[in-house]
């Protein structure tokens, strides 16, 4: 608990990630209820690439490539 004091991060936070990690098997976030995305992480991260390369494609074009609707990008 020390190292975590030195951190400053406080004694509730590290408690509940041990609970979380006990209960659940995992440290990370839970899945969330709703809609599923659409695009994963590795299509966002290329649209976001081509968006930010000022390549001149237009969202509607990007759609297409990706099959979502254009609102969706």
């Amino acid at each position: 608990m020390e190292c975590f004091k030195k951190k400053g991060c406080c004694y509730s936070t590290v408690y509940r990630v041990i609970q979380r990690y006990v209960q659940f098997k995992a440290t990370t976030d839970l899945p969330r209820s709703g809609r599923p995305r659409k695009l994963n992480n590795k299509q966002m991260k290329s649209i976001a690439f081509t968006v930010n390369n000022n390549s001149g494609i237009s969202h509607r074009i990007l759609s297409r490539r990706y099959n979502v609707d254009h609102r969706t990008i």
